[in-house]
This record gives C-alpha cells, sequence and structure tokens, in this order.
C-alpha cells in the first residue's frame, strides 16, 4: 500500500523565517576506499532487476554505516529514461544509529557517485550525513535524522563553498512556493544555503519526520575575498563571520530529503511527498517533483522522483 502525502504551498511574500542551520558540518573527499565523517566510501557497479518487469536498478557507490552499508542507485524504465535516484540504507545501518541509549552515535558525511552509464540528467552525485543530535533551528530539526543532498554540481565546487552569510539575491523564478531563507543566512561550508519548506508540519503545530530542503549558492563567490566580516552570536559565542556576495545571483545547486531516524526504523509503508518546485532551474533539464521513502525486505530507501522537464532561466 502506498502512501501519498500531498502538501499546498501558498506564495509568500515573507521569504526568511526561523534561525540558522547547521554551523559547521565538514564533508571530506573521497577516493577509492576513503574513510568519511565515520563512513567508509567503496565503489560498487551492479545491475539489478526490480520487482516490476519494466524497472532496472544500476547500482552507485555504496558507504559503510556503522555495521551496515548505505548505497545509491538509479532506477530506469525499459525505455531507459530515469524513474528515480535512490539511496539505500540497509537495516544494519539503521540499527547502527538507532537511538536506544546504548550505542555510540557518531556523525556520518561521506559523498557517493552515481552509476556512471545512466542519464541522471544534471544530477552528479550524493552527499549523506546522518547527525546523531540533529541540527538548528532548536526545536525544530534538533533530533537525530539523516540529510541526503542530491547535487547538480561538481564535488569540487561543493567541496570549495566556505562558511559564512549570504549577501546575494535568490531569482524569483528558482524559489518554490512557500519555501523561505534561514536567518540567519549561514552558508554551510562544503554544503551552501538551504531553502526550508515553511508549510511543513515542524513549522506549524506538528513535529518534523520528514521533509524536502533545497540548496543554493552563488559560484562566483571567492572565498578568499568576502564582501566584508561581520560580529555576530553564534552557539552561544560571539564570532567573526565573512560576508558573501559574489555576482550578486544564487543558483539552486541541490535537493535534499530530511528524515528523522526513528521514521526510517518504523517505516512499513511506502510514502510519497509531492513537492512544490520553482518555475525555472540553472539548466534546462528533467527534475523531481516527489520524494519516496520505501521500505523492503533488508532496509529503506530514499528517492527523488517524478521527473518532468523544466526550462532554464529567461534571461
Amino acid at each position: 500500500m502506498k502512501d501519498i502525502e500531498r502538501r499546498t504551498n501558498p506564495k509568500t511574500t515573507d521569504r526568511t523565517g526561523g534561525t540558522g542551520r547547521r554551523t559547521f558540518l565538514k564533508v571530506g573527499a573521497m577516493a577509492g576506499a576513503t574513510a568519511v565523517g565515520g563512513a567508509v566510501v567503496t565503489g560498487t557497479a551492479s545491475t539489478r532487476t526490480e520487482p516490476r518487469a519494466d524497472l532496472t536498478v544500476q547500482d552507485g557507490e555504496s558507504a559503510e554505516v556503522g555495521d551496515g552499508t548505505v548505497k545509491t542507485a538509479a532506477v530506469t524504465n525499459s525505455s531507459g529514461e530515469l524513474v528515480s535516484l535512490d539511496v539505500h540504507v540497509d537495516d544494519d545501518a539503521l540499527a547502527s544509529v538507532d537511538d536506544d541509549g546504548k550505542k555510540p552515535h557518531e556523525s556520518v558525511a561521506a559523498h557517493l557517485s552515481l552509476p556512471s552509464d545512466v542519464d541522471t540528467h544534471q544530477f552528479t552525485f550524493v552527499g549523506l550525513h546522518y547527525n546523531p543530535v540533529g541540527h538548528a533551528p532548536p526545536g525544530v530539526y534538533t533530533v537525530p535524522h539523516f540529510d541526503f543532498h542530491f547535487y547538480t554540481v561538481e564535488e569540487s565546487t561543493v567541496e570549495s563553498i566556505p562558511f559564512g552569510l549570504a549577501a546575494y539575491d535568490v531569482p524569483d523564478e528558482q524559489f518554490p512556493p512557500g519555501y523561505r531563507l534561514e536567518d540567519p543566512r549561514l552558508i554551510v561550508p562544503e554544503m551552501g544555503e538551504h531553502l526550508l519548506d515553511g508549510t511543513a508540519p515542524e513549522f506549524g503545530d506538528g513535529e518534523f519526520t520528514h521533509t524536502y530542503v533545497y540548496g543554493t549558492y552563488d559560484p562566483a563567490i571567492d572565498p578568499e575575498d568576502p564582501k566584508r566580516v561581520e560580529e555576530m552570536e553564534l552557539e552561544d559565542e560571539k564570532r567573526e563571520v565573512p560576508v558573501f556576495e559574489g555576482d550578486g545571483e544564487s543558483r539552486l545547486h541541490f535537493v535534499e530529503p530530511m528524515v528523522t531516524n526513528e521514521y526510517l526504523a518504523d517505516l512499513e509503508q511506502e510514502t510519497s511527498v509531492d513537492v512544490e518546485t520553482p518555475e525555472v532551474f540553472p539548466v534546462e533539464d528533467r527534475y523531481p517533483t516527489e520524494y519516496v521513502l520505501k521500505p523492503d525486505d533488508s532496509g529503506v530507501s530514499v528517492s527523488i522522483g517524478g521527473f518532468e522537464e523544466f526550462p532554464g532561466p529567461s534571461g
């Protein structure tokens, strides 16, 4: 049985809300079999057939998380068209981070490549993060959860992103309805700035179980040349924070399902969530319109799918 969630996000003129997200989360580069933030990344490549005869799964790269494995995959139909991009978390990996008070909880950060012989459109790799105590905003995302970043830029571009404050504009046509900027507008190093779904339950009377985030950043920024430096209080201490403007305008560069490990561990049926999308993306291509959380006999998959054609910027 498939549980379909549909969230209607009203247009909003107030793009700023909440407090800052992560002030720092370092993601290491990978080469071959590499230890990255608590995960050992290894290359795998295989093809398998889904229960539906017309679907084929091409496995990408895997990482060891605790006693288990996390792996990327691309699902295509009989015409070779992309159906979804998946990250599979097996039961042993989920058990390793289970918040039962008995196991040590460590942050996990890894970059995982997608299958190279599948047209994944603009998507280049996945940034996986497990946050044992969550991250800001306090009281919203400060619970153990996974972040699944599906990037549309090269890994080297992501690795060059500095910590700082954003002073560039987010183009209106690339701003999804109902989403908002964080306050302050922190640029997370080796990741970027985040646009949050202001209509999600956690920003109302509900609680965070899973949500969908967009990432944006101005690639023209020179990390060595901030516009200015501001002193501000972060995590109860005053810090000097560089402010970056770049060429004055950012571009979307990742989409990110975030899911609590409790929700994943208890998942019993497929859940599909339609997401709001911007009018355009930085490059004309096919982009996801939903994310799917799906259990199977060996773990759970977190996927982006429902790919539809979107135009690039009009200018």
